[in-house]
């Protein structure tokens, strides 16, 4: 399965790129569920620290299943669990995996990817 992992390629091609998390770690995309909050990007899900870019890679040891458990417990990492219950972690990880997918479909493996924007305002785009 096609998914992203954080990489050092493409940044600085936007003025406001950043990254801060580990080469290669798996990213999701990171759209805080706080709705004042006007953080954007993609987060590590081991470092939990983000980045503007990430690459797109082939995981066969992956299944949409897996990486929403993977997901859901990289929100409880961050903290989240103190503030939402276990069935809304569930459901932002769902639904981090399915936005995911859809973006991804048309991505070929070696794309690198970035983000710019506020939460719900953000724009997937091409970071070469």
């Amino acid at each position: 399965m096609k998914v992203l992992v954080a990489t050092e390629r493409g940044q600085g091609t936007k003025p406001d790129d950043y990254s801060w998390t580990t080469e290669g770690e798996l990213v999701r995309l990171d759209d805080c569920p706080d709705r004042y909050c006007r953080c954007t990007g993609f987060a590590g899900v081991e470092s939990r620290r983000v980045t503007s870019t990430a690459l797109v890679v082939e995981r066969k040891d992956l299944t949409p299943e897996l990486l929403v458990g993977i997901f859901e417990r990289s929100w409880v990492a961050g903290g989240w669990g103190e503030y939402l219950h276990a069935d809304e972690i569930r459901e932002l990880a769902e639904e981090d995996v399915l936005t995911l997918l859809c973006h991804l479909e048309d991505l070929e493996p070696g794309t690198v990817v970035g983000r710019t924007g506020w939460c719900g305002g953000v724009e997937v785009r091409l970071a070469a």
